[in-house]
This record gives C-alpha cells, structure tokens and sequence, in this order.
C-alpha cells in the first residue's frame, strides 16, 4: 500500500503526459496484482497449517 501511495503522491506533483497516465497506470495494476497475491497467500497459509497440526493443539 505505501508503495502504490508514494507513487500516487509522487505523480501528482505536477502535470503529466498521457503516456506517464498509462505507465503509471500499468505500475500500480502490477503492484496492486502483488498486493493481492499476497494477502491471498496470507489466507492460505493459516488454513493450510491448520490442517498439519498435531492433534494435541486445540484448532
């Protein structure tokens, strides 16, 4: 998030081009593609370990 913020802030300091418009763009549509991966993984990976648990933890 504070990458895809400090380019935003970054960006807004002056006018730009459209081709600057469409780089920024596909940037921040890769770094919000990473964002998502991630906060995928964070969900699997509790679920995941759930189901590896020994049984004398409680879950």
């Amino acid at each position: 998030m504070a990458s895809v913020l400090g380019n935003l802030d970054v960006f807004t300091i002056r006018d730009r081009t459209p081709e600057e418009y469409r780089l920024l763009a596909e940037k921040l549509s890769q770094q919000i593609l990473q964002m998502e991966k991630i906060l995928e993984t964070l969900i699997i990976i509790p679920t995941c370990g759930r189901k590896n648990l020994p049984a004398i933890l409680p879950g």
